[in-house]
């Protein structure tokens, strides 16, 4: 009996050797300069085979017809230490909590401007202390809540407008502002460090814009996320790369991807023409070719990126992602069923992720996270 499960045992391992690239495959290059790494990826991942597999473990809101399970749109998610799941929704500006198997425990916040409203629902996050905190880009505040859903406290942005915001584990806030110079077409994109009382600390980037506003100008604008440590990862769409700074802004290692371009159909690039003529814009000037390397970006708590690429899978519906390892090489390339624009939460070793049911509604998935490696 001993012999037949270690020669099971043997053969399945045997499989998974022959099924999987080994690490050692890898074919990119690593070097340092200057005290920054950078590390060059193949077009082809190191592994052939999916390394995540994603088990569904919970859904919310498909196919419901109780209110209190039904989203408008998602904007963001959190969830807390005790696993309750916090869902933003963009349309009807609160945030809807759920338990850990799917109770829907309590509605944070309503539409308005009076004190303890929202103007509208961008951001969430969980505070150290369990209260939420929202980001109004409307209102250009962060509204506090606590667990229970009463207004703590809300802050106002001076002279800031939150493009987009993170937060780190001290009570940092990063934000994107874009600002335009007085009296010109000129202005300005910055990604700012500010306290816990939204006071400026840092500029880490600052992208000028010329009045001409020269679309390549706008190349070097990234998306950005927090690691668990607070070091800020900036990743640029035109060319499939992404720059992780330490917590003073300095960069320490730049990831470059083997970008293969995903063509834009034809029928879209009419579309698009179709538009511009019917809003009046000129149409001078030759449209892309090819989409934009990625649509987005997330990080768990280890620092590995799952990128979102602007591309079906072979299944015809679910969306192409990339997984990156936290030394910056490309492990592995996998299909997500998921709703764009993308919103996902990986922590505590699950996958959150809006998704589209049947109607085109979104809902809420949770997923076990397993590696395979």
């Amino acid at each position: 009996m001993k012999k037949s499960v270690l020669l099971t045992l043997f053969l399945m391992f045997i499989f998974l050797m022959a099924f999987c690239k080994r690490s050692e495959d890898w074919k990119g290059k690593v070097r340092e300069i200057d005290g920054v790494v950078y590390v060059q990826n193949p077009k082809d991942p190191m592994f052939d085979s999916p390394v995540l597999e994603l088990v569904e473990e919970l859904r919310i809101g498909e196919m419901e017809t109780n209110p209190e399970y039904l989203f408008a749109r998602i904007s963001s998610l959190a969830v807390d230490n005790e696993k309750n799941i916090y869902v933003a929704d963009g349309m009807e500006d609160h945030i809807k909590v759920f338990s850990p198997e799917g109770l829907n425990l309590r509605t944070i916040g309503r539409p308005g401007q009076g004190p303890g409203e929202i103007g509208r629902v961008d951001k969430i996050f969980i505070a150290e202390d369990g209260n939420l905190i929202v980001v109004d880009p409307a209102r250009r505040e962060i509204h506090s809540f606590s667990p229970d859903g009463q207004h703590v406290d809300s802050l106002k942005f001076d002279k800031i407008y939150p493009m987009d915001t993170e937060r780190d584990g001290d009570g940092n806030f990063y934000v994107m502002n874009y600002d335009r110079l007085p009296g010109s077409r000129a202005g300005f994109f910055e990604l700012l460090k500010l306290n816990m009382n939204l006071e400026k600390t840092d500029t880490l980037i600052k992208v000028d814009i010329s009045s001409s506003a020269d679309p390549s100008e706008f190349n070097d604008i990234p998306y950005f996320k927090l690691m668990s440590d607070g070091c800020p990862v900036l990743g640029y769409i035109h060319n499939y790369s992404f720059k992780i700074l330490n917590r003073e802004g300095t960069i320490i290692r730049e990831i470059q991807m083997g970008n293969n371009p995903v063509p834009i159909p034809e029928k879209i690039q009419e579309e698009w023409k179709k538009r511009r003529a019917q809003s009046g814009l000129p149409l001078n000037g030759e449209l892309r070719e090819f989409y934009f390397s990625f649509e987005a970006f997330f990080l768990d708590e280890t620092g590995r990126i799952l990128v979102v690429k602007p591309e079906i899978g072979k299944d015809g519906k679910a969306q192409v992602c990339n997984l990156i390892d936290t030394d910056g090489k490309y492990l592995s390339r996998f299909s997500l069923k998921l709703m764009l624009p993308a919103v996902l939460v990986m922590t505590g070793g699950k996958l959150y992720v809006v998704e589209e049911d049947e109607d085109g509604n979104p809902c809420l998935v949770r997923y076990a996270m397993n590696w395979t490696i």
